[in-house]
């Protein structure tokens, strides 16, 4: 049996790791128009739309078919997807857009370093995309009256940089956030959030404060890793 630990938030996971991330799970809907069609470790969004959908993060290079599957299981096409997003440029949330836009023939939207990234690819594991538009800080996204602004928040993706780390979790502190949802679901703690999802009770992913105890938590443990 191979255990999963569900909270790890790894920049490097073991490929042991990435076999429990891939595991597929049923799609479903979070809330309003934002449906969870991802894998069970590694995050992917449906915002649907008269218009057509978005698509935020593509998994490992091995998931496209499990996120193909859970958006036509929702009852959408694919072939609806306009847009695809990309959280950050690690190789187990942007290896599968690749696939992605082959299949959908959707249009790839990324901030300019990590658009770079994505462009030049990285062998297998991180095949090449296509990018049609850098977006910068504050930039947007709109389809069908959804609107999906781009903030920029440096310092996971390119490593240990202090200043940035700390001018991210200042931008982070300030936003508001009704609905906290991240790259891996352990994260939001979407397994127990989605247990307690009902028809007529509250929705459970609706915590406004809980993004914040989450960027706060973040911010004490890089301050204390910096320290030691």
């Amino acid at each position: 049996m191979l255990f999963c630990p569900r909270a790890l938030h790894l920049s490097f996971p073991g490929r042991r790791l990435l076999a429990c991330w891939n595991r597929p799970v049923p799609p479903f809907r979070i809330i309003g128009n934002v449906y969870y069609v991802g894998a069970e470790g590694v995050s992917s969004f449906l915002i649907a739309t008269p218009a057509g959908s978005i698509l935020l993060d593509g998994g490992l290079p091995g998931t496209p078919p499990q996120i193909e599957k859970n958006i036509a299981t929702l009852g959408f096409r694919l072939a609806d997807v306009k847009y695809l997003l990309n959280s950050h440029a690690h190789f187990h949330h942007a290896g599968g857009l690749a696939q992605l836009e082959r299949d959908s023939g959707a249009k790839m939207v990324a901030s300019p370093a990590d658009g770079a990234t994505i462009s030049a690819g990285r062998g297998r594991d991180l095949p090449a995309v296509r990018v049609d538009r850098f977006i910068e800080d504050g930039g947007k996204v709109e389809l069908g009256g959804a609107v999906i602004t781009a903030v920029l928040t440096l310092g996971h993706t390119q490593g240990w940089i202090a200043a940035d780390y700390r001018r991210s979790f200042e931008t982070l502190a300030k936003l508001p956030c009704d609905v906290f949802l991240a790259p891996h679901p352990g994260l939001f703690h979407m397994d127990d959030k989605r247990a307690k999802l009902t028809a007529h009770g509250p929705n459970p992913f609706i915590d406004p404060g809980e993004m914040h105890a989450y960027v706060e938590s973040s911010r004490r443990d890089f301050e204390n890793e910096l320290a030691r």
